[in-house]
């Protein structure tokens, strides 16, 4: 009997458990995010979540919303967690949904 079908619903259970034990976060300035949320200036949480199993299949553990430097917007920062244990960061434009970049965590 191989023990590799053990090991995957561990896996499977520790990316549940991390899901329920870590809440999704609210930016610093969370009065800020819900009026660009009000003012139609940045797409519902929701509607970037549908997005996020195209890009990378997994569990999500947390997302942020904060203004990068790099890409001049507003993004949603979603981190992943994949049937390996591992953690992947995903970028998506915060006005239209459009994925940017994605990027293993260390």
């Amino acid at each position: 009997m191989s023990l590799l079908p053990i090991f995957r619903r561990l896996r499977l259970i520790a990316g549940v458990l991390i899901l329920a034990l870590l809440p999704l976060s609210v930016p610093a300035d969370s009065d800020e995010a819900f009026k660009l949320r009000r003012e139609g200036r940045i797409l519902p949480l929701e509607k970037i979540l549908e997005g996020v199993p195209a890009v990378q299949r997994g569990h999500v553990v947390e997302v942020e919303l904060e203004y990068d430097e790099r890409y001049k917007r507003v993004v949603y920062e979603i981190y992943v967690i994949d049937g390996d244990a591992r953690v992947w960061e995903l970028f998506f434009d915060a006005e239209t949904g459009e994925f940017l970049k994605r990027k293993r965590e260390r």
